[in-house]
């Protein structure tokens, strides 16, 4: 009776290792399978490609490809092209049209607008004159004794006040002659700055500088005053400036205002861009240029140039040009 219930005891422990070994071995099968793949249908949406201006309508202009300098008159309606053998040429902004031709008795290495009909230009051997578009007549204004190794930088200048601020300067140092409202001139030094841009106010008496370490300053009354580092001045607008933030490679983060007392971010930039690729509108909206493409960073929006074609800056005016064509994109 012990035997036969020994056999069946067993028996039953077989069963149950064999069971066991099984269970084992299935189990021991499935983690060899890979597990099952679900799949997945996912709509994959390029971003849409940015618009590709059209060039027309396009107007001609002969020399435009001999271009050295061309900027936008204040109402950007007619443009001044300094040609690379320093003649002048002012044309209709919309039609190409020329409305006056200027050559010097040395070449024009300047030009700047006064007003939409009156024009600073200096000349190579640093002669000061003014030029009357409408009337098409050129008067000299002053002979400028400037020290070797000063170029020109900028005409700075508020038609409110009449005081002009003509600015040469090296990195050792500067040069400016100023003329008042009686076309009284003055010859002054700021320091030892190395004057890069400027601006002076319309009607706050107010004249800006950066210099070549991107410190800004401002003159009033006679009095200089640092007002802000790793900055440079971008544009000027009334009694607003417009300058921009830069890291320390000099390239610009942000643009921002100051209106004299606070400092307002007008847009801070995506990537960091050359401070000499940003432009102001009339309205103060901010552009970003390159040779092929134009952004609006505040709305996200870039425009490219057709093939062929590029981009250039006409002072506060955007073109788009190809050749000896061109449209006006900004002004």
């Amino acid at each position: 009776m012990i035997r036969q219930k020994s056999k069946m005891a067993l028996s039953i422990i077989v069963s149950l290792a064999v069971a066991a070994t099984a269970i084992i071995g299935v189990r021991a099968a499935a983690l060899a399978r890979p597990a099952e793949v679900i799949w997945k249908t996912v709509d994959v949406r390029e971003p849409a490609p940015y618009p590709t201006l059209p060039l027309r309508p396009a107007v001609k202009l002969a020399d435009l490809s001999n271009a050295s300098v061309l900027t936008a008159s204040p109402s950007g309606n007619m443009l001044a092209l300094l040609t690379t053998g320093g003649q002048l040429q002012v044309v209709a902004a919309q039609s190409g049209v020329v409305i006056d031709r200027v050559q010097a008795q040395a070449p024009i290495v300047h030009v700047t607008w006064i007003s939409d009909r009156l024009l600073f230009l200096v000349t190579a051997d640093n002669v000061l004159y003014t030029d009357d578009v409408l009337n098409q007549r050129i008067r000299a204004i002053a002979q400028l004794h400037v020290p070797a190794g000063e170029s020109l930088r900028q005409i700075a200048l508020s038609t409110y006040t009449n005081d002009v601020f003509v600015i040469y300067a090296s990195d050792a140092g500067n040069t400016v002659f100023q003329f008042d409202t009686n076309e009284h001139m003055y010859e002054r030094s700021f320091g030892d700055l190395a004057i890069r841009r400027a601006y002076y106010s319309a009607t706050a008496l107010t004249l800006y500088l950066s210099d070549v370490s991107n410190h800004l300053y401002q003159w009033r009354a006679g009095f200089m005053k640092p007002i802000a580092t790793d900055v440079t001045i971008v544009a000027g607008r009334g009694n607003t400036l417009y300058c921009a933030s830069l890291d320390g490679r000099g390239q610009a983060l942000a643009v921002k205002s100051y209106d004299g007392s606070r400092w307002h971010t007008i847009v801070t930039l995506q990537h960091p861009v050359a401070p000499s690729a940003i432009t102001i509108d009339h309205a103060g909206q901010v552009y970003v240029m390159s040779h092929d493409a134009l952004t609006a960073p505040a709305q996200g929006l870039t425009w490219l140039a057709p093939q062929g074609a590029h981009f250039t800056l006409a002072g506060h005016d955007i073109l788009l040009v190809r050749g000896n064509t061109y449209r006006v994109i900004v002004d």
